[in-house]
Parts: structure tokens; C-alpha cells; sequence
């Protein structure tokens, strides 16, 4: 435990008595509050003095400890709307994996496979998930993947880039498996491919393998006991095209000889030939997201937070005290189905469909950081709102 003095001394002992007992910014040793009454009664006349004074109130050094069954607790049950939430988090992995390769490779195609295998006999079954991104090198495994918290994104310069940041999106895979196991190959030359496995105990394992891997990253999950029902072909479709449709970068769920695209981009980025193709193309779109048959639709654009969408007019009178819920992605992924605080609070006859390119997703990615930025963007929306009396 570290402290430091607030006073500045000399020969003739502290000065500045009257400020507060605990200077954390000052540069000398300081003590605590509860010692602050023997160092007024003492008389520190040299350094010596002050270096057994020091050693009087030291204590032992200790790093805090983490029960990895705890966090996974919290994850599941607290900070993650469902299990199911997993899959966004290994799509949300492999896209910025794959972001991160096209920031050092002008041009990189990128792609993201998910594959289902079910258990032969009593064998549970498996989830592969792979992309072809910049894949990893043993140290920045250590450094890593395998620090709760430590996020490569976070380092990084270009980290708006990016669609996570906190480096804890890989332990939601224990909530459906107890081993995640994952082989990668850094696209930095000379790296070999190395494999690690990391388990629900808080311990893991890293090996070299002697076989040749494109760089990229391939991820293995199999389902513990209760949660074979998210390893379902169709679940992992439905889910991973929740979650990742609107992705510019092709996304395929694989099961057998079946391979589906989840890809469909998002009307407002889509051409037209006329106004009302693309209006009628909007409230189509508002009907399969919501199941309603909307009044109207306006685009919905703000420089601030890089936003594009669309705000449905709700087709029946809504009340003043009514909190709409709208559909919020970041960087073309899904971030939540029940976004609020995105328009302003008389906007209550919209629900709308948003994408954000520069918003701060909290730690849950469920929301955003209700900060000047998201005051700002909510202001230029509301000004979209304005023309609602005007021809589409």
C-alpha cells in the first residue's frame, strides 16, 4: 500500500498543515488519516527519522483475486441480456479481428463462418466460429485473451474502429461451455499457429501447433449440459442474423451440406429508383422489425455519432407519458432491441431503427454512455423529426 505525504518537507519537518490529511497527488510519503495525529505529535528533524517513520506504516503488498465463476455469474445473469448473447459477442470478435487486418491490409476481404456439428451418441454438440482477421501471437495471448479486462482494441489508435473494447466478451462463452478452445495464426510474418484452451476454473493452457494456418482465428465451443438448444443450426442462424444482418462483411452459418448467408443490408443504405419505392421500402422494412403497419417514415441522420436510420410514425395516437423502444445497431451490428434516451422526449409517436458509427457502447453493449455526444446526436434528431409535416 502506497502513500503519500501532503505537506512539503524540510529540516524543519511539514508545512502546509491545514490542508487535507490525505494528499494523494503530493510526491512524498503520507499518511493516512488515522495517522495523521502521531505525525503532528512527532518531530521529524532528518531523513532518517522520516524513513522509520515510513517503515512504521508500511504493509504488505497483495493483488486482488478473481473467481471467474462469479464473473460468468454477473455476465449471464446481470450485464448480458441472455445467454444467447454469446454468439453476438464471437461475431462482434471476429468482425473486429477482421478490422483490424484491413487497418495494415488495404483491401483485405474479410469473412466469418459459423459451423454447427451435432454430437454423435451421448457427445454434445459443437460450434465452430471462424474469420479470416489478424489473428494472434502467443504473447498478445498472454497479454490479451487471457487478462480479464485488457483489451488489444483499447490499445489501439484507431480504437473507434472498432466494435468492442473491453475484453471481456470471450468470457460469455462460459455460459454455454466450460472450455473455449482457439486456434490462431497472427498475420505477422513468421508467427506459427498456436492453440489455446481456456477454462471455466480460470485456468488455460497455450501450445505451438506444427500444422500451417492461414492467419485468422478458428474458435471451438461445446455445449455443457442444458444449453444444447443454442447449438441448433437454426437457433445459431436466427440469432447470428439478429445480431450481425446489416454486416458489410459476408457472415455464413454452416450445417452439413447447408450454408446460409446472414447478410441482407439495411434499407437506408440501399438505392432506389424513386421516392416511393424507397418508402415503401422502409415501411416494409419498420413491419418485419416491429409487426406494425406504420403511418409514415422518415430518414434519420446525424453527423454527430455518425447516425443513419429510420423513424416509424406510429399509426395510432401514443401516449405523452409512453417510452418507446427502438432497435439500435453499432458499426452495422445489433446492439439492443429496447434502445431509449436516442430522441428527444416529445418524439414519443416514433419508434425508430438507428446505426451508429461513433456512439460509446457501454460495457453490457446493450446501450450507450449518456454523454454531451449522445445529447448532441439526440438534438440533431430531433430536428430530423421536424419535417415530419412535410412530403417524404
Amino acid at each position: 500500500m502506497t502513500f503519500y505525504f501532503n505537506g512539503v518537507h524540510d529540516d524543519n519537518g511539514p508545512q502546509n498543515r491545514d490542508e487535507p490529511a490525505i494528499g494523494l497527488a503530493r510526491p512524498f510519503l503520507v499518511d493516512t488519516l488515522i495517522y495523521r495525529p502521531i505525525y503532528q505529535r512527532s518531530n521529524f528533524h532528518s531523513v532518517h527519522s522520516l524513513h522509520s517513520a515510513r517503515a512504521c506504516f508500511m504493509s504488505d503488498e497483495h493483488k486482488f483475486q478473481v473467481d471467474l465463476g462469479g464473473i460468468i455469474d454477473l455476465l449471464s445473469n446481470h450485464l448480458y441480456s441472455g445467454p444467447e448473447v454469446f454468439l453476438r459477442e464471437l461475431l462482434q470478435n471476429a468482425v473486429d479481428a477482421i478490422t483490424a487486418r484491413g487497418l495494415i491490409e488495404s483491401g483485405h476481404v474479410g469473412s466469418v463462418q459459423f459451423e454447427t456439428i451435432q454430437g454423435k451418441g451421448r457427445l454434445p454438440p459443437t460450434l465452430v466460429v471462424e474469420d479470416n482477421g489478424i489473428g494472434l501471437t502467443s504473447e498478445e495471448i498472454h497479454q490479451f485473451l487471457s487478462t480479464i479486462g485488457r483489451s488489444s482494441k483499447r490499445e489501439s489508435l484507431d480504437r473507434d474502429d472498432f466494435i468492442g473494447q473491453f475484453g471481456i466478451g470471450l468470457l460469455s462463452c462460459f455460459v454455454v461451455a466450460d472450455e473455449i478452445t482457439l486456434i490462431t495464426r497472427s498475420v505477422k510474418p513468421g508467427q506459427p499457429a498456436v492453440e489455446w484452451k481456456g477454462r471455466a476454473d480460470g485456468t488455460y493452457s497455450l501450445r505451438t501447433l506444427d500444422r500451417d494456418f492461414s492467419p485468422g482465428t478458428q474458435v471451438y465451443l461445446q455445449a455443457k449440459p442444458g444449453r444444447e438448444a443454442m447449438f441448433d443450426a437454426d437457433f445459431v442462424f436466427e440469432h447470428v442474423k439478429k445480431f450481425g444482418g446489416h454486416l458489410p462483411i459476408a457472415v455464413d452459418v454452416v450445417a452439413g451440406s447447408s450454408k446460409r448467408s446472414i447478410n441482407e443490408p439495411p434499407p437506408w443504405l440501399r438505392s432506389f429508383r424513386s421516392e416511393e419505392e424507397r418508402k415503401a421500402a422502409y415501411l416494409d422494412y419498420g413491419k418485419q422489425v416491429f409487426g406494425t403497419e406504420f403511418f409514415d417514415a422518415i430518414p434519420l441522420r446525424s453527423e454527430i455519432g455518425g447516425i443513419d436510420g429510420i423513424a416509424f410514425v406510429l399509426p395510432q395516437a401514443a401516449s405523452l407519458a409512453a417510452k418507446q423502444s427502438h432497435h439500435v445497431y453499432l458499426k452495422q451490428m445489433l446492439l439492443s432491441e429496447k434502445g431509449e434516451k436516442l430522441l428527444p422526449d416529445w418524439a414519443f409517436f416514433v419508434k425508430c431503427v438507428i446505426n451508429t458509427q461513433d456512439l460509446r457502447p457501454t460495457a453490457s453493449r446493450e446501450s450507450f454512455y449518456d454523454d454531451h455526444r449522445l445529447d448532441n446526436a439526440r438534438e440533431n434528431l430531433g430536428d430530423c423529426l421536424e419535417v415530419i409535416s412535410k412530403p417524404f
